[in-house]
């Protein structure tokens, strides 16, 4: 799931490299998990500020066309 580049030969033993690795898909699943979260979040409020503008506008459109 992660990126893995490398930059040379390594110089670290198997485990300190599993290590690193299972600790950066633990970094990325956690980033994920709140990028999910904020994209939620967005489309809640965006859904919540076009009904309430497209709410407004019919009322206030009623308001204004309304002839007595």
């Amino acid at each position: 799931m992660a990126y893995r580049g490398t930059r040379g030969p390594s110089t670290s033993n198997n485990y300190e490299s599993s290590y690193l690795e299972r600790h950066n898909d633990s970094l990325v699943d956690e980033l994920s998990s709140k990028v999910a979260a904020l994209k939620k979040v967005s489309v809640y409020i965006a859904v919540n500020y076009l009904a309430y503008f497209f709410w407004n506008f019919e009322r206030s459109s009623r308001v204004a066309f309304q002839h007595d």
